[in-house]
């Protein structure tokens, strides 16, 4: 309510901070560089964004309001909770986690040859393979 003998109300506005939702993709080398992109609300695309990977900072770049780019930086394979972090505010998420993997590497291909006309079916040994049921070479 205006005070006695005033003509000025005093305004208050609330608003709720950014909020971070979701990222895509979740998961990507430990040797670093995947571009990910960071969905949320209300980032304010004036200030210079950074993305928090665990406790490594990159910075970002905000494509919106909404979608925030960045590439992850190198670290050892694990899953770390990711935060968005610009001009002291904080967008936070307890379930936003991104795993870093290690690359698939091969030991061993059996049969090491095979006939010129091909057809021969092959195994590779090795680790960091992804469990799935469809496989392309």
């Amino acid at each position: 309510a205006d005070q006695p003998g005033t003509d000025q109300a005093l305004a208050f506005e609330y608003k709720i901070g950014p909020a971070l939702l979701g990222m895509k993709p979740s998961t990507g080398s430990a040797h670093g560089g995947t571009y990910v992109s960071l969905l949320g609300t209300d980032f304010a695309m004036e200030e210079q964004p950074y993305c928090m990977f665990g406790n490594t900072t990159v910075k970002g770049d905000f494509l919106s309001s909404t979608i925030l780019a960045c590439v992850t930086p190198k670290h050892e394979s694990g899953t770390l909770s990711v935060t968005v972090v610009y001009d002291d505010r904080v967008a936070l998420a307890d379930f936003v986690l991104f795993q870093f993997t290690l690359p698939p590497s091969i030991v061993a291909v059996q049969p090491s040859a095979g006939p010129r006309t091909g057809g021969t079916s092959v195994t590779l040994l090795g680790q960091g393979f992804e469990d799935t049921s469809t496989l392309q070479a």
